[in-house]
């Protein structure tokens, strides 16, 4: 945790060591979860295509983060995706199951 203007941070280390503001972990868990009903099963999606337009442009440079925050929820099974694609290639592709 870091203060930062007597506000308090909480942070999350992914796997890789990188270290991200636990609430932006938190936004991209529940973004992605929510996603799932505006989604088809059986079908794959890039993290762009399942965080849609809106969000995506508001992550900026937190994208690169957001991948791998996405992977770790995928592999920890914290969401509703699994992998589409080899979890080396880029950018990884998810689907859901029906």
């Amino acid at each position: 945790m870091a203060a930062v203007n007597e506000q308090i941070i909480e942070y999350t280390v992914l796997r890789s060591g990188r270290v991200v503001p636990t609430s932006r972990y938190q936004s991209l868990r529940d973004h992605v979860g929510s996603r799932v009903s505006v989604l088809e099963p059986c079908r794959p999606y890039t993290l762009k295509m399942i965080c849609g337009d809106t969000y995506w442009s508001r992550l900026g440079g937190f994208r690169t983060f957001a991948g791998m925050i996405m992977a770790e929820l995928v592999e920890d099974g914290l969401v509703p995706y699994q992998f589409a694609s080899n979890r080396y290639d880029k950018p990884l592709w998810y689907w859901i199951e029906a």
